[in-house]
């Protein structure tokens, strides 16, 4: 799992596929809340995770989470083509976003649409 908060997090990740998704996306929230990222950094209002693997969504703690994450955790999934980026708000002032491969996502997607 890799953790995106600022745009030096960015060459940690070497999915070349899903890596113009992230950086637009940092991008936009830095755009969008500039107010709140000082120094560049998206952290006071949440983070990008990127899965590698479908154990990393066991790392639930790593994410700021306090219970393991189930299908009533995302607000939304959405498919961005081979991928999916899943939303967990954890507060009023903070969320997450959680990017990895649809085949991660599976499990989750079917329990929310049963």
């Amino acid at each position: 799992m890799i953790k995106i908060v600022k745009p030096e997090d960015l060459q940690n990740i070497s999915d070349t596929e899903v890596f113009p998704y992230i950086q637009n996306l940092l991008d936009s929230l830095l755009k969008e809340y500039a107010v709140y990222c000082p120094g560049s950094s998206i952290e006071r209002i949440g983070a990008i995770f990127l899965l590698e693997r479908a154990e990393d969504l066991e790392l639930y703690a790593e994410m700021g989470l306090c219970s393991p994450i189930q299908q009533n955790s995302f607000e939304w999934i959405e498919d961005i083509g081979g991928y999916c980026n899943g939303c967990i708000v954890l507060d009023t002032d903070r969320a997450i976003n959680i990017i990895g491969k649809s085949t991660i996502f599976e499990n989750i997607r079917k329990e929310t649409s049963t």
